[in-house]
């Protein structure tokens, strides 16, 4: 009932991934990928800030960087502050200038104080949950497994993808966490159980021994 857009984009991405592990056809995804994009314009449309941001992305944070932009515009400088090696672990200084900076703000102030090389680190992490993620699907021992093993990997990974292309500008803004790094009981919560149905869907599996997660 909040207006979340975000939750449910990602929700809806969830979805329409374990629709495809299922087993859905193409013409089924094609309809659904219309649905979906008309779906988001209309909720796009009819909220006047969604639209704002979706202009203010069109045209660059800096168009507006004391308005609208100004958010956004403080992370880029916390990600372009931290170079390769960042500033250290502690001294940021833009964690006082970006919006939640221990939620939704945390990938900046990650790039900030590690630097590229942190940053890489940590998108690196998230491959290596969506690729084992996947494996563990791959080797479900039945049809519901699988789907659930891929609806818990892809919405982790696509909170991830979704909050670290916000904060680079890389997607509309809009707030959401950074799965497993984010502060919050309920986020990380959640993070841990997915971990959890994971490793029961791993143990479970038809996968040879050394293929599990332990």
């Amino acid at each position: 009932m909040q207006p979340d857009f975000s939750t449910v984009v990602i929700l809806v991405l969830t979805a329409t991934t374990m629709l495809f592990a299922a087993g859905a056809s193409m013409r089924q995804m094609i309809i659904l990928l219309g649905v979906g994009l008309l779906a988001t314009y209309v909720m796009i449309r009819v909220a006047a800030y969604r639209n704002d941001r979706l202009t203010l992305w069109l045209m660059g944070p800096f168009s507006d960087p004391t308005g609208e932009g100004m958010q956004l515009v403080q992370s880029l400088v916390a990600l372009n502050r931290g170079g390769w090696f960042g500033v250290g672990l502690g001294q940021s200084q833009q964690k006082f200038n970006v919006y939640a900076p221990h939620t939704d703000g945390i990938f900046s102030i990650v790039c900030e104080e590690l630097g590229i090389l942190g940053a890489l680190a940590i998108v690196g992490l998230y491959g290596l949950w969506t690729w084992r993620g996947l494996r563990i699907a791959w080797h479900a021992r039945d049809v519901y497994g699988r789907i659930l093993a891929v609806g818990l990997t892809t919405w982790v990974t696509f909170q991830a993808a979704v909050h670290i292309g916000v904060l680079t500008a890389t997607v509309p803004f809009t707030g959401t966490v950074l799965p497993f790094v984010s502060y919050g009981g309920s986020s990380l919560s959640s993070s841990i159980l997915s971990a959890g149905l994971l490793l029961s869907i791993s143990r479970d599996s038809g996968a040879p021994e050394e293929e599990q997660i332990a």
